[in-house]
């Protein structure tokens, strides 16, 4: 065992059907809507303005994508000087994405699992190696929803595992966009059972390897 990945509430995150998405009906998504997710703080170390900058370019081959960035973006740790959100919205206006993106703000524990069911690709293009693992990541695939990631220490490992995504090269605008187009146009490619994903995350499984650590530990003692 090389190392112990965090606990994953595993049982919270599952499919939710379309036609009984909360979120889906708050934001009327449509059926043949594209929808790329993200959910994390608005900062700049979260690669987000690289993720709008790769919408742009998904936006030409799929006119009907939308991009929702959710989560807390201006009481955020270190105060609104740390939010990126108004640096991303001059973005968002320069490439006259106004109408396909949008800001969720922060989203209660009991809508996550519907917004992470409602996205047809999760996006997490962390550029910064203090972003050690991402469980999100993981509960996005419990979803049924392919991951698209940055190829960073612990980040890729999700990926990596599971085969349930893409990793690509941090700050790489280009191969982002490609990647998330290849999601979106071949998403079986991408589908990974539930019993997969748990073989390596899990709660069980965490707990699992933390006990077989302590009784590695009692018995050199």
């Amino acid at each position: 065992m090389i190392g112990i990945y965090p606990p994953i509430d595993d049982y919270k995150f599952k499919r939710v059907n379309f036609g009984d998405n909360k979120f889906v009906k708050k934001y009327k998504i449509k059926k043949n809507d594209k929808v790329i997710g993200f959910l994390g703080r608005l900062v700049t170390e979260k690669g987000l303005n690289d993720l709008i900058y790769a919408f742009e370019e998904v936006k030409e081959e799929f006119p009907d994508s939308k991009l929702f960035l959710a989560g807390e973006g201006e009481n955020i740790a270190g105060g609104k000087k740390e939010s990126t959100k108004i640096h991303l919205q001059k973005t968002i206006k320069k490439f006259g994405l106004k109408k396909s993106v949008y800001f969720t703000g922060f989203l209660e524990d009991s809508i996550v699992p519907d917004f992470l069911s409602a996205c047809n690709v999760f996006t997490l293009p962390s550029m910064n190696p203090l972003e050690s693992f991402g469980m999100v990541q993981v509960e996005a695939l419990l979803c049924g929803t392919p991951v698209v990631s940055t190829d960073l220490p612990g980040v890729r490992d999700v990926v990596g595992l599971t085969h349930g995504g893409i990793t690509v090269p941090q700050r790489n605008k280009e191969k982002l966009a490609s990647a998330i187009k290849a999601i979106l146009e071949n998403p079986k490619n991408y589908n990974v059972s539930r019993e997969d994903i748990l073989k390596f995350f899990s709660m069980k499984k965490t707990l699992d390897d933390y006990e077989s650590l302590m009784k590695n530990l009692l018995e050199k003692i």
